[in-house]
């Protein structure tokens, strides 16, 4: 990334650290301005009792834990089709990707079995080469042992495609389905950035509304329906950061918009620090990108293009001028 941007953007102005141990905690207690944050809560928390030192404001962007729900009017294969594309790329390592699934009652051997077709499909075994790995030897733990957890409790694995479960020495695991996932569990309790996805059956709407609104707050929902009212009210009953429905494959691009200030839904914002109070609502766009991995990077490429235009933005966000709308070049 610093080899990207330096031609942009000095260091001054944009610059990237790597995380060698202990970075990021001397990051957050340097005395800034405003510290934005986005990860995990746990490592939130750290960040923000850090920058309290210094009476720094924080806006923290978290989430992880971030539940697609399949409405009973939405077509089952077409969810499964699109939730399991970005399920699976990049090995489920993504902010925005869906970590758990809400589906109706009695369709739990209708979506394994459409699960297990379409993964089998894209990827025959572990050792594909579209195959990515888990970034490092500690991630890959963690994940297994949260398997081996959930099963021990009571929880049901599907693996979807052949073979081993797992492959140490590459650092890669199956895709797999989870049933009966206790609550209790490490998959439904922390993220889980990989290919496995927790599966809760549950009857009618006010039932899964409920569960997330007990949970921690999230960073974005995926309702999966043809129902304007249904998504209405998931909009307004369930608090997260963005919502994103018919197809959730635009959530990286438009999550690149909303660093400067550009609104689908609100329109333009005045100042960045008003950046984190909005929501994030990205209903029925970029159907396209689900055909292929390919078309999806080629999404994000064009995003790329736009980086000298988002630093522009920035600093005229700074100066305290008006920012004009940025066009969202996938949506042409």
């Amino acid at each position: 990334m610093s080899a990207i941007t330096q031609d942009f953007a000095p260091p001054v102005d944009l610059a990237f650290f790597d995380e060698t141990g202990g970075v990021g905690i001397e990051f957050s207690q340097l005395k800034f301005d405003h510290l934005l944050f986005a990860g995990s809560g746990q490592t939130g928390r750290a960040v923000m009792a850090a920058a309290a030192q210094n009476l720094c404001p924080v806006a923290l962007e978290l989430g992880g834990k971030s539940p697609a729900i399949l409405c009973h009017d939405y077509p089952l294969r077409k969810a499964a089709e699109w939730l399991l594309f970005v399920k699976l790329l990049n090995a489920g390592q993504i902010c925005t990707t869906v970590d758990h699934l809400y589906l109706p009652e009695g369709k739990r051997a209708e979506f394994a079995a459409a699960a297990k077709e379409i993964v089998g499909k894209r990827y025959p075994d572990l050792a594909s080469p579209d195959f990515t790995s888990v970034i490092d030897e500690k991630s890959f733990k963690r994940l297994t042992a949260a398997l081996e957890d959930a099963e021990a409790k009571g929880a049901t694995l599907m693996q979807l495609i052949p073979g081993p479960k797992w492959d140490i020495s590459g650092r890669k695991i199956a895709p797999h389905i989870v049933l009966n996932t206790p609550a209790e569990s490490v998959l439904l309790t922390r993220e889980l950035f990989d290919r496995i996805l927790p599966v809760i059956e549950c009857g009618p709407l006010e039932e899964p509304i409920r569960a997330i609104n007990n949970g921690p707050r999230l960073f974005a929902i995926y309702p999966f329906s043809n129902d304007k009212q249904t998504i209405q009210t998931l909009l307004d009953k369930v608090m997260s950061g963005m919502s994103v429905s018919t197809t959730h494959c635009s959530t990286s691009a438009n999550t690149t918009c909303r660093l400067v200030a550009w609104r689908k839904r609100h329109g333009p914002l005045p100042r960045l620090r008003r950046i984190h109070h909005l929501r994030q609502d990205a209903t029925g766009v970029l159907p396209g990108l689900i055909q292929c991995d390919q078309v999806h990077v080629a999404a994000l490429w064009k995003i790329c293009h736009q980086i000298p235009r988002i630093s522009h933005q920035i600093s005229k966000l700074q100066k305290g001028s008006q920012p004009c709308k940025l066009r969202n070049s996938t949506m042409s």
